[in-house]
């Protein structure tokens, strides 16, 4: 089976960078970000969307059996949309929906929602949270809890925070290193490290498994 491991698909560009910075669709591929306007995608995407049967077309003609949609705070949320495109196209794509985890408050209830939707697998863009949103905090934990009960993927991309530190009450699910580091920092990721030691790795992939103490500041 050939699985392409990471891809984009929206039907309507409306995200932000940060929970700032406004993205918005023009033409021809270009894009508004703020003030700035830039080519964000191929100019042959006349109207800024990238649609899933564009893809399985490509995926026929390449021979690729199966693709994984992320999502990013920057294309906006395509929830619905996924959903849509599982059932149009089953077994085709692997879909992780996203939560706004900017909001503490409700982002738990809003990947329950998700779950119950059908959604396996939940994306967490890190780097737009990067120094607003800890992704320790408590209210996010059932979110874990959860995932790792049902045997969920819970990818997490960006310069991320890692928090599963030895020490502590075992009240949570361990965030398990499960991929190696980019190499932008010249640095490198053993799979089997402490976490306190990949700390300022750039990019790294989580996934949810074992118990484990949770950090305690």
């Amino acid at each position: 089976m050939i699985v392409d491991a990471h891809m984009h698909l929206w039907n309507r560009l409306h995200g932000s960078m940060r929970n700032e910075v406004a993205v918005e669709a023009l033409r021809d591929g270009r894009v508004r970000i703020g003030a700035e306007e830039v080519l964000g995608m191929p100019a042959y995407m006349a109207d800024c969307n990238a649609r899933a049967e564009y893809v399985v077309a490509e995926f026929d003609a390449a021979g690729v059996d199966v693709g994984v949609v992320v999502q990013e705070y920057m294309d906006g949320e395509q929830n619905d949309y996924l959903i849509n495109v599982l059932e149009r196209f089953p077994g085709r794509f692997i879909a992780h929906g996203l939560a706004n985890f900017f909001d503490e408050d409700h982002a738990a209830s809003e990947a329950f929602a998700l779950f119950d939707r059908g959604f396996r697998c939940l994306k967490l863009s890190a780097g737009h949270m990067l120094g607003k949103v800890r992704i320790d905090d408590r209210r996010f934990l059932p979110i874990f809890e959860r995932m790792e009960h049902e045997g969920l993927v819970h990818p997490c991309a960006g310069r991320v925070q890692i928090v599963a530190l030895g020490g502590g009450d075992a009240t949570g699910a361990k965030l398990r290193v499960a991929a190696q580091a980019v190499k932008e920092e010249g640095g490198r990721l053993d799979e089997d490290a402490p976490a306190a030691q990949v700390r300022k790795q750039p990019r790294v992939g989580l996934l949810l498994h074992e118990p484990v103490t949770r950090r305690e500041d």
